[in-house]
C-alpha cells in the first residue's frame, strides 16, 4: 500500500491504476522514481534491466510500460525528451518497492548502481551536463552518502566564500527533500541530513532566529571541530560564518559543564554459535555488539572514560563471562558506571537464565534443563551483589524477569527485550540482521543520550510495534530512581528535574533561584489547564517528559516556544494514558 498525504498525488496515483490496473506497470514507476530525472532511452533502460525481482522471478512488464508510464499521471515533461516523476510520488513509490520482501533496500542499491553505469557508458544519450550531475548526486545519496553530503557543503562553502545567492545549494536540498536517512546500517547519523540540518541550522542564525537555529545546531555538536571547523564523523568540511563558529563554541562548554561523571565498563556478549547445537544458529548478536562499540564510541567525550569488553561466541564462555564481570564490579568507582549486554538464547519460562557458548544439557533421559554453560538470573544477582557502581543490564534475549536485579537498590537497572513468559525476536535484513530489540533501542538512543529508561523503553515499544511482525514487549525494571535517572548517567532525581524544566524553558537555574524550580512547574501545569493541586511530586517527571514527547522530541536541549492548542491537548491526553502504560514494575 503507498501511503500520500497531498490529495492531488492520490488523485494522480488513483488515474494511473484506473489505466493501468496490472500491478507490474506500478513496479515499472517505483522503478523509474529512483532517478531524478528520466529520458526515454534511461527508462527503457531500466525496463531492460530490470525484468525480474532479486529471486529472480520474472515480472513480465511489457515494453509498451515504458511509454505510457512517461505519458501519465505519474510523470510530466520537463524538457525535450527530459521527464520527472511528481517530487512528492518519488519517496512513496520507492518505499513501496523497498518495503517488499522481493526487492527490498538491495533493490535500491541496485538502481543506484545501474544509474552509475548507465551515466558511464552511454555519455551520448544524456541531454546535458547538469542531468548527469543530478543524477550522479542522487546515487550518491544511496551509496556513497558522505560524498552526497560533501557535495551540498562544498556548495555551501562556494556560497559563502563567493557570495553567491545560494541557487545551488537549494537545487541539492530539493533533490534530497523528503528522502529517507540512509546511515550505517540503518541506524546511527545520517550524512545527509546531518549537512541539511547544518545548513538550515546555520540559515536560522543568520536570519537571527536563534531558537530554531539552536534546536538545528545543537545535536550537531559532537560532529564539529571548533578549531579546525570539520565535521569530523564524515570527514566533512565547510566554512560556517563566525557567530556560528561562536555557537558551537559556547555549547562546548555547556557540553563540558554537563559531562557524565565517572567511568563506564561495558561488558558486551554475543553468541550467535554454541558448541552446543541443540540451539540453533543466530545471526544477529554480533551484529548487535557492533551497535554498541559504535554508539559508545560516538558519545566518548560525554564520558569520563570507557573500558569495552567485548566477548564473542567462543569467548562467552560461563567462566569468561564471570571473570570479566567480576573484573569490572571490583574495579568500579562509586559514581562509575558498569553495563552488561547479552544477545543470544536465553529462557524466560519456568527457569530465566542466558546460554553461554559452553553450554551443556543434561544426558538424563527426559530431562532438557542444562547442566552447565548457563547464567541463571539468580547467578547473576550474586555475582553483583557487591557492586558499588551504578549498574545497568541490557538483555535482548527471552528474558523478562525482576530476578536478574535487586529493584530495592537504586543503583540497579534492567532493560529486557520482552515480558515474561514472552519470546524475544531477530529482525532479519538482506542487508544486515540485528536483535529487533537492540536495533529499535538504538534507533532511540541515536536521537538523544539524555533519557530516562522509561521514556527510553517506551520508544523502542513504539518502534517495534511498528517495524516488527512478532509481537514483542520490552520492560524497565527497577528502583524508582533507576527508572527516571537518565541512561547511563549518575545524575539524581532533582538534577533530571531541573534538566527537564531547563529544556522545556519553564525554568533556568541562572535565571532563577533553586527554591523557584517547583513554583515554576506548577505554574507550567496550571497554564496547561492541569490542576497543579491534583499532582504529586512524584508525577512530575512523567508530565514533563511527556511534555517532551508531545513536542516530538527525544533529547534534552532541542526545545523552544511554548506549546500550541493541538500540543496541550495531545499533552493531557498523554497524561491522562501514563498510568495505563505496562512498561515497568
Amino acid at each position: 500500500m503507498i501511503v500520500l498525504e497531498q490529495i492531488s498525488d492520490k488523485s494522480r496515483l488513483e488515474q494511473f491504476q484506473a489505466q493501468f490496473p496490472e500491478s507490474n506497470y506500478l513496479l515499472l514507476a517505483a522503478h523509474a522514481a529512483f532517478p531524478v530525472a528520466l529520458t526515454a532511452d534511461l527508462l527503457y533502460k531500466i525496463w531492460l534491466n530490470f525484468k525480474s525481482d532479486e529471486n529472480g522471478q520474472l515480472m513480465d512488464i511489457p515494453l509498451e510500460a515504458v511509454g505510457f508510464l512517461l505519458n501519465s499521471s505519474l510523470c510530466r515533461k520537463i524538457g525535450a525528451d527530459l521527464y520527472e516523476i511528481h517530487d512528492s510520488l518519488r519517496d512513496p513509490l520507492l518505499q513501496h518497492l523497498q518495503n517488499q520482501s522481493r526487492f527490498g533496500i538491495r533493490r535500491i542499491d541496485r538502481l543506484a548502481k545501474f544509474l552509475n553505469a548507465y551515466l558511464d557508458y552511454n555519455k551520448d544519450k544524456l541531454p546535458s551536463t547538469a542531468f548527469e550531475k543530478a543524477q550522479r548526486f542522487t546515487a550518491d545519496t544511496r551509496l556513497d552518502p558522505e560524498k552526497a553530503a560533501r557535495s551540498i557543503l562544498e556548495a555551501y562553502s562556494r556560497q559563502v566564500e563567493q557570495k553567491l545567492s545560494g541557487a545551488e545549494v537549494d537545487i541539492y536540498l530539493s533533490w534530497i527533500k523528503g528522502r529517507l536517512a540512509a546511515p550505517k546500517n540503518g541506524v546511527g547519523v545520517d550524512p545527509i541530513r546531518l549537512a541539511e540540518t547544518l545548513i538550515e541550522g546555520i540559515r536560522r542564525l543568520e536570519q537571527g532566529d536563534e531558537a530554531l537555529a539552536r534546536e538545528k545546531l545543537l545535536p550537531l555538536r559532537n560532529f564539529v571541530q571548533t578549531d579546525t571547523n570539520q565535521i569530523t564523523e564524515s570527514g566533512f568540511r565547510t566554512k560556517v560564518p563566525q557567530n556560528v563558529l561562536d555557537f558551537f563554541q559556547a555549547t562546548e562548554t555547556e557540553s563540558r559543564d554537563n559531562k557524565v561523571k565517572g567511568k563506564v565498563y561495558a561488558i558486551l556478549v554475543g553468541v550467535n554459535t554454541m558448541q552446543n547445537k541443540t540451539f540453533p544458529d543466530l545471526k544477529g548478536p554480533k551484529n548487535d555488539l557492533d551497535l554498541w562499540e559504535e554508539w559508545f564510541y560516538s558519545w566518548t567525550d560525554k564520558m569520563g572514560g570507557i573500558q569495552i569488553i567485548r566477548l564473542e561466541d567462543e569467548q562467552a564462555t560461563k567462566q569468561n563471562i564471570y571473570q570479566r564481570v567480576i573484573e569490572c564490579i571490583n574495579n568500579a568507582q562509586p559514581e562509575d558506571q558498569v553495563l552488561f549486554y547479552f544477545s543470544g538464547h536465553g529462557e524466560n519460562k519456568a527457569q530465566h537464565y542466558l546460554a553461554c557458548y559452553d553450554l551443556e544439557q543434561s544426558t538424563q533421559k527426559g530431562d532438557n534443563l542444562p547442566q552447565s554453560g548457563v547464567i541463571s538470573a539468580q547467578e547473576f544477582r550474586s555475582w553483583i551483589s557487591s557492586c558499588q557502581a551504578y549498574l545497568t543490564l541490557v538483555l535482548d534475549t527471552h528474558s523478562g524477569s525482576d530476578e536478574w536485579i535487586d529493584t530495592e537498590n537504586p543503583k540497579h537497572l534492567l532493560l529486557c527485550s520482552t515480558s515474561p513468559k514472552r519470546e524475544a525476536y531477530e529482525l532479519p535484513s538482506e542487508e544486515i540482521t540485528h536483535g529487533a530489540f537492540t536495533r529499535a533501542f538504538f534507533q532511540v538512543l541515536s536521537e538523544g543520550m539524555y533519557q530516562t529508561p522509561l521514556l527510553l523503553i517506551q520508544q523502542v515499544h513504539e518502534r517495534l510495534k511498528n517495524n516488527n511482525t512478532q509481537p514483542q514487549y520490552p520492560l524497565a525494571i527497577g528502583h524508582e530512581e533507576a527508572l527516571h535517572r537518565p541512561f547511563l548517567q549518575n545524575a539524581n532525581r532533582n538534577a533530571y528535574l531541573e534538566a527537564l524544566s531547563s529544556a522545556l524553558e519553564i525554568w533556568r537555574a541562572e535565571e532563577a533561584g533553586k527554591s523557584n524550580l517547583n513554583e515554576a512547574i506548577r505554574d507550567f501545569l496550571t497554564n496547561l489547564g492541569e490542576p497543579s493541586e491534583d499532582q504529586s511530586d512524584a508525577n512530575w517527571l512523567q508530565i514533563l517528559e511527556a511534555a517532551l514527547r508531545v513536542k516530538g522530541k527525544q533529547s534534552i536541549g532541542l526545545f523552544t516556544g511554548n506549546f500550541d492548542g493541538e500540543e496541550v491537548e495531545a499533552l493531557k491526553k498523554a497524561l491522562a494514558e501514563r498510568g495505563n502504560l505496562p512498561f515497568s514494575w
